[in-house]
């Protein structure tokens, strides 16, 4: 769950750093990202990507938020719930990977249904998981979002690419000011 939020989130990151096109725009990735996180073969439509453009702009927003100590729950509650109302869904009992879930399920994946799935994983990542382990890098040319699974809680950077550039910068910093 976490990770496939967080890889929905960083499609924009995917856009910002690699300079690619948007993954939500990309019939090939999004068919491939829906069946994993789904668990059924779905099909992309240029709707359900504007619309998940849409909810990842504002799961970035709230994380930004959180991180600042800002995020405003009942604005994000109320957006989330919008999505989870309109969708057809049952709550069932799966097993994966060896592992049970309670998952939404419906007889027919509609766009509303996948919107609200993303919302059920969002509120996860919020509300069920350790949620002072959400980062954003400190790279300001990166901003990718992870979760922290360092002891201490202490990771500021996604990898250690952006911890050295970050060092390398304040090191050039406190030299360049003598």
């Amino acid at each position: 769950m976490e990770l496939s939020i967080l890889e929905f989130l960083n499609t924009d990151w995917i856009i910002r750093r690699q300079g690619k096109d948007d993954p939500l725009y990309n019939e090939e990735w999004l068919d491939n990202y829906l069946t994993k996180v789904m668990g059924d073969k779905i099909e992309s439509s240029e709707k359900l990507s504007f619309e998940m453009t849409k909810l990842r702009t504002l799961f970035i927003k709230s994380i930004e938020d959180l991180v600042c100590g800002e995020l405003n729950y009942d604005v994000l509650i109320e957006e989330l719930n919008k999505h989870l109302a309109v969708a057809p869904s049952v709550r069932k009992i799966i097993s994966i990977e060896d592992k049970y879930e309670m998952r939404f399920k419906t007889d027919k994946m509609t766009d509303d249904f996948i919107l609200a799935e993303l919302c059920f994983y969002m509120y996860q990542l919020l509300f069920k998981s350790e949620k002072e382990r959400i980062r954003i890098c400190e790279n300001p040319d990166c901003k990718y979002i992870f979760f922290d699974t360092s002891r201490n809680k202490s990771k500021r950077h996604c990898y250690e690419g952006c911890a050295n550039i970050m060092k390398v910068r304040r090191f050039r910093d406190k030299y360049s000011e003598k």
